[in-house]
């Protein structure tokens, strides 16, 4: 068996209750910055979300782009260069938890030193974090407790990635109920996507046991629950 060392210190907080409740689980220093998708806010359960941290300083941003762009994440920082945050709250699926990864980053620098630094061009690379709470709306993509973010550059078709040991959420808010607010086209999309990183997880040169176990069981369950996605209350 090869050495390996394996540490994850993020704060899983998995709640079958009300979204609303999320401030009574978890200490959030305000002001915050909510992220989201057009779509996604538009859901009953975002709103449940807004309730939860009424009494607390926050602002929106819901036109996080799908698969983001180097470019429209450097016209988002540049837009939020003046805006004062603490926490961000990133309420959505990959897209909108790498938005918050690579805001977390980059918050205080010009949407430029941004494309600098995944082009290539300049090594600079932001010290300083702000602590992401990862609330996903659906299963498969992983990005709530990975150190990674996919960015795309829409002139060159070409996907890169950002990666820093502490890019991870510090805390993943999990409420099943987020599911029936979903098309169903979508959790089937990810419950594949999900499968699909279980079998490359095994298939991994740097597979390890502890990998391994956690990938075979995430197989067998999504396997079984995969037929009766399309039942779920909607």
């Amino acid at each position: 068996m090869n050495n390996y060392t394996w540490s994850h210190d993020i704060s899983v907080r998995i709640v079958s209750a009300n979204l609303g409740t999320l401030a009574n689980h978890i200490n959030i220093v305000e002001p915050i910055l909510l992220l989201s998708t057009t779509g996604s806010s538009r859901r009953s359960k975002y709103h449940d979300l807004i309730k939860a941290i009424s009494g607390l300083k926050y602002i929106q941003c819901t036109s996080v782009e799908l698969n983001p762009t180097i470019q429209s994440l450097s016209c988002l920082l540049d837009n939020l260069l003046n805006v004062s945050f603490n926490t961000i709250i990133a309420y959505g699926g990959g897209s909108t938890i790498d938005t918050a990864k690579v805001i977390s980053s980059f918050f205080q620098e010009k949407g430029s030193r941004l494309l600098e630094y995944v082009t290539g061009e300049s090594n600079y690379y932001p010290a300083q974090r702000v602590p992401i709470i990862a609330v996903p709306t659906i299963p498969g993509t992983g990005a709530e407790v990975t150190p990674f973010a996919t960015v795309w550059d829409k002139c060159t078709s070409q996907k890169h990635s950002i990666s820093s040991a502490d890019l991870s959420p510090k805390c993943v808010f999990l409420d099943p109920a987020i599911l029936s607010t979903c098309p169903v086209h979508s959790i089937t999309s990810s419950c594949l996507d999900a499968l699909s990183h279980s079998f490359e997880s095994i298939w991994n040169k740097s597979t390890t046991p502890l990998s391994e176990l956690y990938a075979t069981k995430a197989i067998r369950d999504l396997l079984e629950v995969l037929p009766d996605v399309g039942s779920i209350p909607h």
